[in-house]
């Protein structure tokens, strides 16, 4: 199945709460992690990823949130987890780590621009006569003169006349493929399985292995072990000295020279191959004068053995061989009828005979009838538990009720690179947020006390040639019409008016009044006054939310006090030049952001330009300034997301250790100039060190306080992320023979290089090391520490350093200490590795399934087999900061705009009882017998109400029970486009939602969306049958007309159907009279985005009654 290109995306944590999280706090919270920045971690080297740790998640909203999503449309193609965390040790103290990942495969796709073959009229509105534009800021404005294969349908031949019949017409020209670019998305530090075991309820990835079952380890019908005792000492007067009983038929190994002075206990050194018990045993010290011997345990026999290897009897078998020895007979008898607690298990069999035991959590396949009250046929133990005796080849019986189906690695520990990668589709789960590194633990705290310091590594990378697709979109991009540019391009040296011009005149409270303006959503409006009988007058006035829904069905308004106006529009391209800031940091903005959808942010003037109000941005001094600025002035442009505005590819070929002394160097910077440094540390300290004014002589460094710095300036934090870096993986690096890190080795000299000199001659004398270590030091350090180090030298010699002695010197244990930390640091930068592993498993499946299309081809060429995107061998990626991607890569934006601002389903019914079903789309009424056929969507009466999707007004009429209904027929595609991830909330009999009815045919042409129960006389200006709307305009008000007259819960009724009305279902099609009221209709919560229910609300609205929210 080949990889469908990303249509939606996702945050990689979704904090659900009440306040909407935008990118820009994301930005923000990202920011203030410990230590994890993009593209320069604070331990100075490379970093191409992002990190939400504990901070992030509290700044976010919630620090316990710990679900992980995917955040684009994609196939999984390869994972690892831990078993249980893995871990670093310190000497005495111990640290722990997760190495878990995900990488998933996604697919950027931009489609070729039709280009029209007839002129249309300029968007006067975003447009003006006198522009200029905006300088070119892309990151491959020379490379963007590629050649293209699309060609031009605006030539001669184009032009001329084809209408006469003798014309034969033109075929079709062939649609030309679209630009794509294969990236990555990875997300690192996951949380292990110890995590899941100990969290049963939690959800688990869909691409881990599924058809697995596990033992419950409480489950009331395990079986204790019947067998002999093995206790920690050869006494059993105690019952705590019990470790576990050994079921009858293991095998054990016995010390033979480790008995009591009867010879009736006997040490255990080991279990036979293939044995196990439950609990499993574990390795104890035997003191014996000053020899220590590992054990697991010991035994009651009774009798003087002469053989190593002796298998647990049963009780009377065993006796046998104790005949006549009372005193044995009584011990033997205690050792079989003692009981450990832990020593449970699910018992193995084979027809009645039980075979084995399995401990609890021991994963395994089973088949056959997976029934409560039934046994099942055991296939395969995969992990977590071992049986207790080898269980034959023959198909043996588990009691299925003491199983619980799970979802598990298919691997522990280890990378797994799928058969066939898995698809997964934005917000869908990745897995739970994991650490990097717990701090230290002392070795004598149990692991379960550990408290995990919660990190998630995100990071995405293309290994496609970036810098041609970004030249061949850009030359696309050329050609898209100015609708579809949604961001706004502004360029270092564009103005902002830093305020309006002054009123000139005023507009009296009681005169009338008419509004000119077509958008009242803005800061100004342009009203018409009645100056006198035979005089009208053309003003402007400003706006609020109050003026605005004052606004009549006619289009007038009435003023409470005396207000201020201005003759001429009050935003002046001409008032530039004495009143303005200039930009010296290019911003690249969201047209479509919330902010700048306010009426405080964005007006219209006398000609249709589009001025907005900017917050963020800089002067030459750095210094914050605001203001407007008109779209399309000098410096300012509309783009899309394919010209790739203000973008900077970096080529980063410094070396690891080369990299991290050019951060170090740059920690001393006391001035401005940054030529020296490696090409992305001077990029990013740029940045930086713009959150300073110039005045202050102040200068960033790569340190969390400068990287926190930029939390409340959106303008650098989108600059950093802008950053195209291509550079070597931290998840790739090559292993010698001797299992050795070359490109980390290589930073020995700056961590532990020295102190392993030292080391050296402490222990062996190696006097060269000595000299070498005295070499770095300053001269007049030299001689008093090489007097030093001998006189130390002497004294651990004294105490037996050379005679493998136990040393107790502080100096001495730190030094040592010095030298394992990188060391064990280096151990575990290898075993977070895994590009090497997934970039040969990838290159493996395409030569496979490149054979096996060959074969099942012969006729085709092999060398024009599309295979899927692999990895670089060599480790080299272009990496792209993942909330770039998520904030401008919107590839199409849904169409849809939401009916009312924050939708919600209505909580009661019309009697005021709990149920939040009663109001979904289905058999959920009357206990399921009767039909709801649309969505309640919660609202006070003379709620706005907006066009989900551009299309036309066909009906504005009473429809009985409906109220005043308002139709909008929308285009087909336009609605498909609109479908969001919804699951049905509500099942059962009493309470069955549907997706459809039988008869709605999703691909229609046109779909009719019916507003119903709104307002009758409070309508909005011009809105009427026939009206052509756009996606959010407002064309009327809820209300409680119809059969919603003075019910509590008001609402809007909300319909999607394929006709504008009767949409009802023909015998022939709905065999069930109950649904017939459903014809020809979808479910809206498929297309309405619905937020949580507001609980307070809701019950306040039901309490206090329809009254209090009417609006006149």
């Amino acid at each position: 199945m080949s990889l469908s290109a990303v249509k939606e995306w996702k945050f990689p944590v979704i904090i659900n709460s009440k306040k909407d999280l935008t990118v820009n706090n994301y930005y923000s919270a990202l920011l203030k992690a410990s230590k994890g920045f993009y593209p320069i971690s604070i331990n100075q080297l490379i970093h191409m990823g992002i990190h939400f740790d504990k901070t992030v998640l509290k700044e976010l909203g919630d620090e316990n949130e710990r679900q992980v999503h995917c955040i684009a449309d994609g196939e999984v193609v390869a994972y690892r987890i831990n078993d249980n965390y893995q871990n670093i040790s310190y000497g005495d103290t111990v640290a722990f780590y997760s190495t878990g990942f995900v990488l998933v495969r996604h697919l950027l796709e931009m489609e070729r621009v039709e280009e029209k073959t007839e002129s249309t009229e300029p968007d006067t509105e975003n447009s003006s006569t006198t522009e200029k534009p905006a300088e070119d800021n892309s990151p491959a404005s020379s490379a963007s003169k590629t050649n293209d294969t699309a060609t031009s349908t605006n030539s001669t031949a184009d032009k001329a006349d084809t209408t006469s019949e003798n014309t034969p017409t033109e075929p079709e020209k062939e649609k030309l493929p679209p630009h794509q670019l294969y990236f990555y998305s990875l997300y690192m530090h996951l949380a292990d399985t110890a995590f899941y075991d100990k969290n049963s309820k939690t959800s688990t990835p869909s691409f881990w292995e599924q058809d697995i079952y596990r033992v419950l380890p409480d489950h009331k019908e395990l079986n204790k072990v019947e067998g002999l005792c093995i206790r920690d000492k050869a006494d059993n007067s105690k019952n705590d000295s019990i470790l576990a009983v050994l079921q009858v038929g293991t095998k054990v190994n016995l010390n033979l020279n480790l008995h009591d002075e009867n010879h009736n206990w006997y040490a255990v050194t080991s279990l036979a191959e293939g044995y196990s018990s439950i609990p499993e045993l574990k390795s104890i010290k035997h003191t014996q004068g000053e020899a220590q011997t590992d054990i697991l345990g010991w035994i009651f026999i009774g009798k003087e053995m002469t053989s190593q290897e002796f298998e647990i009897l049963e009780l009377n078998e065993h006796k046998k061989l104790l005949s006549g020895q009372s005193t044995e007979l009584s011990i033997l008898t205690k050792e079989f009828n003692a009981t450990c607690a832990s020593s449970k298990g699910l018992r193995v069999r084979k027809d009645k005979k039980i075979l084995s035991m399995l401990p609890g959590g021991t994963q395994v396949k089973i088949s056959g009838n997976k029934k409560a009250k039934h046994f099942v046929e055991l296939t395969e133990v995969i992990r977590d538990g071992k049986p207790t005796i080898p269980l034959p080849k023959e198909n043996t019986k588990i009691w299925f009720d003491c199983l619980e189906r799970i979802s598990r690695g298919k691997e522990y520990n280890e990378v797994v690179v799928l058969d066939t990668p898995s698809p997964i589709k934005a917000g869908d789960l990745i897995g739970h947020i994991g650490h990097d590194h717990t701090p230290k633990i002392s070795l004598s705290q149990n692991n379960t006390e550990i408290k995990c310091e919660t990190n998630l590594h995100v990071e995405c990378f293309t290994c496609d040639d970036l810098p041609n697709f970004i030249a061949l979109t850009q030359a696309e991009a050329s050609k898209l019409p100015e609708e579809e540019k949604t961001l706004l391009g502004i360029s270092k040296q564009a103005k902002l008016l830093k305020s309006p011009k002054d009123a000139d005149t005023d507009v009296g409270q009681h005169t009338e009044i008419k509004v000119i303006s077509k958008d009242i959503n803005v800061k100004w409006l342009q009203i018409e006054i009645t100056a006198s009988k035979t005089k009208k007058k053309t003003v402007w006035i400003e706006n609020s939310e109050e003026i605005s829904k004052s606004i009549n069905a006619k289009g007038n308004i009435s003023l409470a006090t005396d207000k201020k106006a201005w003759s001429e529009y009050p935003l002046q391209a001409s008032a530039l030049a004495n009143n303005s800031s200039i930009i010296d940091t290019p911003l690249l903005l969201d047209i479509n952001n919330g902010v700048f959808k306010k009426l405080s942010h964005r007006a219209i003037d006398k000609d249709g330009i589009l001025w907005i109000f900017i917050e963020h941005a800089l002067d030459k001094n750095n210094a914050p300034i605001r203001g407007w600025l008109a779209i399309n002035s000098e410096g300012v442009k509309k783009v899309s997301c394919w010209d790739w505005f203000d973008f900077k590819l970096i080529e980063e070929k410094a070396t690891t250790k080369e990299f991290y002394l050019d951060v170090k160097k740059s920690l001393s910077r006391d001035n401005t100039s940054l030529g020296s440094y490696k090409p992305t540390l001077k990029e990013t300290l740029t940045i930086l060190d713009r959150q300073y004014h110039l005045d202050q002589k102040k200068y960033a460094k790569i340190d969390a306080k400068s990287f926190n710095g930029i939390t409340d300036k959106p303008q650098l934090s989108s600059a950093l992320s802008r950053l195209l870096i291509k550079s070597e993986s931290e998840w790739y690096s090559e292993i010698d023979a001797q299992g050795k890190i070359p490109k980390w080795d290589a930073l020995d000299s700056e961590f532990n290089e020295k102190a392993k000199k030292v080391l050296s001659y402490l222990e062996d004398g190696d006097s060269a090391k000595c000299d070498a270590y005295i070499s770095t030091l300053a001269e007049n350090e030299r001689e008093s520490v090489k007097r030093g180090l001998e006189l130390k030298r002497r004294e651990l010699q004294a105490q037996g350093i050379n005679n493998n002695k136990t040393i107790q010197d502080f100096c001495y244990t730190e030094l040592k200490q010095k030298v394992a930390l990188w060391d064990n640091e280096k151990e575990k930068i290898k075993k977070m590795l895994w590009w090497d592993d997934v970039a040969k498993g990838l290159a493996k499946q395409n030569q496979q399934n490149k054979s096996e299309q060959s074969k099942t081809n012969n006729e085709s060429n092999s060398s024009d087999i599309t295979l899927p995107a692999t990895l670089n061998l060599d480790g080299q990626a272009s990496f792209i900061h993942p909330m770039m991607l998520i904030n401008y890569f919107k590839i199409k934006a849904s169409p849809w705009h939401e009916p009312l601002k924050n939708p919600q389903r209505t909580r009661y019914n019309s009697s005021k009882d709990d149920r939040p079903w009663n109001g979904a789309y289905g058999l959920v009424r009357n206990g399921g017998e009767r039909a709801h056929a649309g969505l309640d969507i919660f609202a006070r009466i003379g709620t706005p109400c907006y066009a989900c999707l551009d299309g036309e007004i066909v009906k504005f009429e009473d429809q009985g029970d409906y109220g005043k209904v308002i139709v909008l027929k929308v285009k087909g595609d336009d609605l498909r486009a609109s479908r969001n991830n919804y699951t049905l909330e509500f099942s059962g009999k009493e309470k069955n939602e549907i997706t459809q009815a039988v008869d709605f045919d999703i691909n229609s042409d046109y779909f009719y969306i019916r507003y119903c129960h709104v307002h009758d006389t409070k309508k909005v200006p011009g809105i009427k049958v026939g009206s052509k709307v756009k996606a959010g305009d407002h064309i009327g008000y809820t209300s409680d007309t119809g059969n919603a007259k003075n019910l509590p819960n008001t609402h809007l009724h909300l319909e999607i159907a394929m006709k504008p009305r009767y949409n009802r279902s023909l015998e022939k099609n709905e065999k069930d009279k109950r649904k017939m009221s459903l014809g020809y209709k979808i479910n809206p919560a498929f297309f309405v985005n619905l937020n949580p229910i507001d609980e307070a609300d809701q019950k306040d609205a039901v309490k206090k009654g329809n009254k209090y929210y009417k609006q006149n």
